[in-house]
């Protein structure tokens, strides 16, 4: 296996190194081939303890690094290389940087990462959720794959703290006097996002349940399938079906409208697929104005209003 641990972003290169090797060391045998890329400003002259499967002679070093510049020569790194996992740790480019090369390797991809295992030919991922309380694994069996590694010192789970089945009997399932109403809800079994050719999407620049209803509105006159970002949910704005991205639901349209959508990377995973892409966000300098085709500094409330008057009179 080939491991490629990259650092970005750290001025604390040795200690960052042995934070990741917590991480690391249980899936690598010195049969493994272990590559280290630093991403950060280093002088030149700069010594690391490495562990001996550590290739020493690959530190690969980019002065004055940007996210344009160090994806593509990360690209041109990789290209050279057959890498089965890779794995990133340092500031929120790094993140960003994992999240655009899964995308253009068509891999898997899983964030925070905590603890990783080794069983047969797969390995195991974890990272922690609902406020470190639970875990939440991933396994992969197809490489390459890619990880952001969690920063701080990981702790298990304790066995208290791990989520169990509640096994209702049949008599707590029978109607009581304490309840006062009981509904089934059905899950969607196709999430018309995914299929959708055009899609109208809204993000907290919406600023309230009330403009996201009225963009729905818009969006069913122009034969578009309405979505929002997960903070939008969050607020109670919208459905959890309706969330666009890492943690929602991913589309591929031929065009993308975004209102008020600051641009996350975990929401570009979401949209990668998407043709053209227009954004509306009053912020010049949002995120999402770097991969639209087209971009208005506008206020997200304004245009949902403008939009709506539009659609009574067409």
């Amino acid at each position: 296996m080939r491991v490629l641990i990259i650092i970005t972003g750290s001025t604390a290169t040795q200690d960052v190194l042995n934070r990741i090797w917590e991480i690391t060391e249980p899936i690598v045998t010195k049969e493994d081939k272990v590559s280290l890329v630093l991403t950060c400003a280093e002088h030149d002259n700069f010594t690391l303890l490495l562990p001996e499967v550590v290739e020493r002679d690959v530190h690969y070093c980019i002065d004055q690094p940007s996210t344009y510049e160090q994806y593509y020569r990360l690209k041109e790194f990789l290209e050279n290389r057959l890498v089965d996992l890779l794995i990133f740790y340092g500031d929120k480019r790094g993140h960003e940087l994992a999240v655009k090369l899964s995308i253009w390797l068509g891999c898997g991809f899983f964030p925070d990462t905590y603890r990783m295992q080794r069983c047969d030919n797969e390995l195991r991922f974890l990272r922690k959720t609902c406020g470190s309380n639970l875990e939440w694994e991933i396994t992969a069996n197809t490489v390459p794959f890619i990880i952001t590694a969690a920063q701080g010192r990981g702790q298990g789970i304790t066995e208290s703290k791990i989520a169990k089945p509640l096994l209702l009997s049949s008599a707590v399932n029978q109607k009581s006097d304490w309840l006062l109403r009981r509904e089934v809800l059905k899950c969607l079994q196709v999430n018309a996002l995914e299929s959708a050719s055009r899609v109208l999407i809204g993000g907290l620049g919406l600023g309230g349940k009330a403009v996201c209803d009225k963009m729905r509105k818009v969006a069913s006159r122009w034969h578009m399938v309405p979505g929002f970002t997960r903070p939008v949910a969050m607020n109670g704005w919208c459905h959890i079906d309706e969330i666009v991205g890492q943690s929602g639901c991913r589309t591929a349209p031929s065009l993308c409208i975004a209102l008020g959508v600051s641009g996350s990377a975990a929401f570009q995973v979401g949209i990668a697929g998407a043709k053209t892409l227009i954004a509306v966000n009053r912020d010049p300098d949002a995120p999402i104005f770097k991969y639209a085709q087209v971009g208005a500094v506008a206020d997200a409330q304004g245009f949902v209003d403008a939009l709506f008057q539009l659609s009574l009179t067409d």
